[in-house]
């Protein structure tokens, strides 16, 4: 966890559909384990490297019961996208004739809510908004009271996601969103997520979909 103390970020949006919300984020992030299988020593190892590491939620660690092998990930946009990722990694590494592959252990945001109140989304992009909380919102206040602009996000199962400057629609908006996230790890750019993965397990998750950005919240001001 990369962040010490509790760090909430509170600001007020509205949401496209024009109902007013105040807008929650969980910066903070706990562990929690899901198998008590006995791990071989290999697994071992890197599950105190995962753990020791201290992963962004949400993040899953994947043991194959019939092998010595794993795969553990991290900055997804969701607790099942992690499990589903990890145990979809797990099974491509692993060297079983036949791989049984389990989630021993994961990281979500504290207290296992929601990473926001507008649902789930990679700790990565919480940070990104709760560290710009004022940017964000001087770039969305409009210059008349009468002016509406939109802020849309982005993001893959993956993790990777893109965040709008100010639009004056929610079609710009989403988007510029989608655009973005594109060019953060989508299939449209393997070179900017394969040196995390290797390179048959990225192709294989970017087969899957898990690289495809299709999440999208349009946010509006006033």
């Amino acid at each position: 966890m990369r962040l010490n103390s509790i760090f909430t970020a509170i600001f007020v949006l509205v949401f496209a559909t024009q109902a007013h919300a105040q807008v929650t984020l969980n910066t903070q992030q706990e562990t929690v384990r899901f198998s008590n299988h006995q791990l071989g020593a290999r697994q071992q190892l890197g599950w105190q490297s995962f753990i020791d590491e201290r992963y962004e939620y949400f993040a899953a660690f994947a043991i194959d019961r019939n092998d010595d092998r794993f795969f553990g990930f991290y900055g997804m946009a969701s607790m099942d996208d992690a499990r589903r990722i990890a145990l979809e990694g797990c099974r491509t590494v692993s060297e079983a004739a036949v791989p049984d592959c389990i989630v021993y252990d994961g990281v979500r945001p504290k207290g296992g809510g929601p990473a926001s109140s507008f649902g789930d989304g990679p700790q990565f992009l919480v940070w990104e908004v709760a560290e710009n909380e004022q940017s964000f919102l001087d770039a969305l206040r409009p210059a008349q009271p009468e002016d509406r602009f939109f802020f849309g996000v982005a993001f893959s199962p993956l993790g990777g996601y893109g965040l709008t400057e100010a639009r004056q629609s929610q079609r710009l908006a989403r988007d510029q969103a989608l655009e973005d996230c594109e060019l953060a790890h989508s299939t449209t750019d393997q070179d900017s997520f394969v040196f995390e993965l290797d390179r048959i397990v990225f192709n294989r998750l970017a087969e899957l979909g898990f690289m495809r950005c299709s999440t999208v919240l349009v946010l509006s001001l006033p």
